[in-house]
């Protein structure tokens, strides 16, 4: 037994020497020429960082000077955080604004720039309707639109359904003049300004052909007249680096870094092996050889991982500030002070002396310093770096294999597969999606037929605002695995108009107006009060008619994940018609959500609140959820699938429908409706629908006067508000396929769901029969009553 133990042993060192001594390529990456120009310093742009007349002390927020002929990547990523609070930080003194970030081309002698690819996003807030629930989120802070319009491909999420678009945009070449300057916004097809507390991403590979130009990132409060530069102070200060885990700097090599991995796969390699690389790194100069390998991080910082990172991938990036010769000790000379930052692999990333790293008076920042391993080194990500492997699989055995690409993080990333032709597989980019929690999943599955070697392309991105540390492998198997994508069941609908209940308004210059149509707009006088609390940021507010007047309350974020409006926006205030402020109400949570009910107010705060008076305010114990209210007959609220409406916004009865059922209801200028793909349900009442068909899913509408007008293009009319007769039996409202109309003074009703509401038998003929409803119900023992103020007939025992 021993014996035979002893051979089993042998071989299988035998099997795996082989493997690791044959098949076990090089983790080595080469670096694209052109330079790469990274800014995420400061990550949060605050009122101190902005280049207008605004701030006292203006300045950019990077400079990269005398720029020469060469291909050039640019990335840029930044939080608008342009709040002002108290010295506890607890108090909120102002809130922000919005504000822009741009790039500026200043010619040193005569330039041409060309401008090959470009991608640009502020989040924002969005709506679906998922399984009859509505959602409220923020699109990805990795702005996954942005990196499809730079990819130039559609994006498309696993597990998920969600599929990002590109922007449409050609290259375009400019020229100019020597002391001019162009800023890279009016070349942006999607360029916006950035509200409080969103994301920007902009990303742009160009090349400068001829001339010389400096090229620095500058952000300025929006005056409410995009991409006007009137305001930018000329007389700018040159952008230091802030002292924060986030860098900028320009590198000597483009954002794009590649590897050759070639691998024979043949009767040693068994099911399930995660194919060996083998890895170099400061702390391992040598080599090691792993199964799984890891990426985007700084092996000195991240010591945990560090046996298993490849350092070759890494770029490094200076920044030329003359206030790092501030930071100096008294003591050092003057011949070992230099004014650039070195943002790698090997220096760390201190500014100011911290203990540990030698007296005060000989402290030298950002230094040399591989070790110790620690947070002092430099919190390098690679973000938006292309790493690229370039796959070889030579399959020698008689079967088919497949290899699948695995990685673990719980980044967003993006992954691009390229086949020897270079098609994308399966057609268009995956993105992973974030995560909370580290995750593997599978992004890739190649096929490898038998007796041949096959070839592919690997592109691996790490978006900014999400964690560094990739880990990767590439695991055989005798199976397929599927990569989950797939057409998403949501149903977004956003309108280009943002509407009271009563009429249109939009924000224009920091002005409010008001428009019945959206063609005739007037402008709409502001009390000092209200502009102080809205500080010119209307966008992020929303406008409620309330019957006697107005709601405000913020509304600038989705999914809340931010500290910030949970904490300082959690008001909203009560306007008369002439919009002064007449009472208000601070909420625990921030109010996400705010309707007006007829007779009762609803906000979502984390839980649902109603009131009756506007003062009084309490958890709805109706079980309703959040309703939605046309400004017509019935209050509406969805709920278990189901609808139910309301004659007075308090008390709700269900709908049971004859047809199909809506899926969810939402609302919008005295309409309901509910959206199934290309297909809109309308109604008035909430109980009677029609039906409409467009070419394409429905993404957005809007309704003026008697038209509903879908994706800007196509226009369906809603018809009049025909009051018909809503029935009760049994406490439910009937939802009839054809409402019930009047012969000869006599009410006539389908028998069909009459019947089934009364718990009685149907055959198929009742479909199509009508009968006089208060005959029928009290033939039957019923006793019917009448509403005449909100036309409802009742059907009790």
């Amino acid at each position: 037994m021993k014996k035979i133990l002893f051979v089993f042993v042998c071989i299988a060192m035998f099997l795996s020497c082989k493997v690791y001594a044959y098949n076990t390529p090089e983790l080595k990456f080469s670096h694209e020429p052109g330079k790469y120009i990274y800014c995420n310093n400061p990550e949060n742009i605050k009122r101190s960082d902005l280049a207008d007349y605004t701030n006292y002390n203006a300045k950019y927020i990077m400079n990269n000077d005398d720029l020469t002929a060469d291909r050039y990547a640019l990335f840029l990523s930044h939080y608008n955080h342009t709040h002002l609070l108290g010295d506890d930080v607890y108090t909120m003194l102002e809130p922000g604004f919005d504000i822009e970030v741009d790039v500026q081309f200043k010619a040193k002698e005569d330039t041409v720039v060309r401008i090959d690819s470009l991608g640009f996003e502020v989040t924002s807030k969005r709506e679906y309707w998922l399984g009859g629930k509505k959602y409220v989120e923020d699109t990805p802070l990795g702005c996954m639109t942005a990196w499809a319009s730079y990819l130039k491909m559609p994006v498309r999420q696993i597990d998920s359904g969600e599929c990002y678009q590109p922007v449409p945009f050609e290259p375009v070449a400019f020229e100019i003049k020597s002391g001019e300057t162009v800023w890279l916004s009016q070349y942006i097809p999607n360029y916006s300004a950035i509200e409080l507390y969103r994301v920007i991403h902009l990303m742009a590979d160009f090349e400068i052909l001829s001339g010389r130009c400096d090229i620095n990132v500058a952000a300025l409060k929006s005056n409410g007249s995009l991409g006007d530069r009137s305001h930018f102070n000329h007389n700018a200060l040159r952008a230091a680096h802030f002292n924060e885990r986030q860098y900028k700097g320009i590198s000597d090599s483009l954002n794009r870094v590649t590897a050759n991995l070639d691998y024979i796969v043949d009767y040693y390699v068994y099911r399930g092996m995660r194919l060996p690389v083998m890895v170099y790194n400061n702390k391992i100069p040598d080599g090691n050889v792993v199964s799984t390998w890891h990426t985007h991080l700084n092996p000195s910082s991240d010591w945990l991982d560090a046996s298993g990172a490849d350092e070759s991938n890494m770029l490094s990036f200076t920044y030329k500030d003359d206030s790092k010769l501030g930071y100096y000790g008294v003591n050092v000379p003057e011949n070992e002070k230099e004014n650039v930052w070195y943002f790698d692999t090997s220096h760390n990333d201190l500014v100011v002396h911290q203990p540990g790293y030698g007296p005060k008076a000989y402290f030298k920042p950002n230094t040399n310093d591989r070790y110790p391993a620690g947070y002092s080194h430099c919190n390098l990500g690679n973000y938006g770096v292309f790493e690229t492997y370039n796959l070889s699989f030579n399959n020698t055995t008689e079967s088919m294999r497949y290899v699948s690409y695995k990685l673990k993080t719980g980044s967003n990333n993006i992954i691009v597969l390229y086949d020897e032709q270079g098609n994308v597989v399966p057609g268009y980019p995956l993105c992973k999606g974030y995560s909370e929690y580290v995750e593997e999943d599978t992004m890739a599955c190649i096929a490898l037929p038998p007796h041949k070697t096959t070839k592919y392309t690997l592109t691996v991105i790490l978006p900014t605002n999400y964690y560094g540390d990739m880990a990767h492998s590439l695991v055989v198997n005798t199976e397929p695995e599927t990569v989950q994508s797939y057409s998403s069941q949501k149903q977004y609908v956003q309108s280009p108009y943002k509407h009271t209940g009563k009429e249109f308004y939009k924000w224009d210059n920091q002005e409010l107006y008001f428009s019945p149509d959206t063609v005739n707009w007037t402008k709409i006088d502001i009390n000092d009060e209200i502009k102080k609390i809205v500080y010119g940021r209307w966008k992020n507010f929303a406008l409620h008619y309330v019957g006697d007047g107005y709601v405000l309350r913020a509304d600038n974020m989705g999914g809340i994940y931010f500290y910030f409006p949970q904490k300082f926006f959690r008001d909203i205030y009560f306007l008369d018609e002439d919009m002064n402020i007449t009472s208000s109400h601070q909420f625990i949570e921030y109010p996400s959500e705010f309707t007006y009910a007829k007779n009762a107010y609803y906000t979502d705060a984390s839980l649902v609140y109603t009131s009756t008076d506007k003062s009084s305010w309490s958890v709805s114990g109706s079980g309703v959820t959040m309703p939605v209210y046309n400004y017509g007959r019935f209050v509406a609220s969805f709920k278990n699938n189901a609808v139910s409406l309301s004659a007075d916004g308090i008390n709700f009865m269900p709908v049971v429908y004859e047809n199909n059922s809506p899926s969810f209801i939402e609302s919008y200028a005295g309409l309901y409706y509910w959206l199934d793909d290309n297909e809109i349900n309308f109604s008035h009442d909430g109980i009677y629908w029609s039906k409409a068909a467009f070419a394409d899913k429905i993404s957005s509408l809007y309704v003026v006067e008697n038209d509903i007008v879908i994706n800007d293009t196509e226009t369906v009319s809603a018809g009049t508000d025909a009051v018909h007769t809503a029935v009760v039996i049994n406490g439910n409202i009937a939802g009839y396929a054809q409402p019930p109309y009047i012969d000869n003074g006599v009410l006539m009703v389908s028998a069909s769901l009459t019947n089934e509401l009364l718990g009685l038998e149907t055959t198929g003929n009742d479909y199509s029969l009508f009968v006089p409803l208060r005959q029928y119900a009290e033939s039957l023992g019923y006793t019917v009553t009448w509403d005449s103020d909100n036309k409802i007939a009742s059907v009790t025992k």
